[in-house]
C-alpha cells in the first residue's frame, strides 16, 4: 500500500488484494476521519450560506433540483 499527502490530507491506497467488506470498512474510516458527506451541496449548507432561505426548504430543495445539484449528489452518494 502506498501513502501520499495532498494538502492537509494523507490518504493510504487501498491493497487491491482486498475483500469487499475490507474494503467497506476501509472506506467507511476515511468518510468518518475526514467528514466526508454522501451529498456535495444540500438544504443545510445553502441555509448557513443565506440564512434568509432558513424556513424555505421547498425553494432551497426547487433551486438545487433545477441546478441538477441533485443529480450530483446521487452520483457522489454513489462513490464509495
Amino acid at each position: 500500500m502506498g501513502e501520499f499527502k495532498i494538502h492537509n490530507f494523507q490518504f493510504t491506497i487501498p491493497n487491491p488484494k482486498m475483500t469487499e467488506e475490507e474494503k467497506k470498512q476501509y472506506y467507511s474510516e476515511v468518510r468518518e476521519k475526514y467528514d466526508v458527506h454522501n451529498d456535495v451541496l444540500n438544504y443545510d449548507d445553502i441555509v448557513e450560506l443565506v440564512p434568509k432561505l432558513k424556513g424555505h426548504k421547498k425553494l432551497v430543495n426547487w433551486l438545487l433540483h433545477w441546478l441538477q445539484v441533485d443529480e450530483v449528489n446521487t452520483v457522489h452518494g454513489r462513490c464509495p
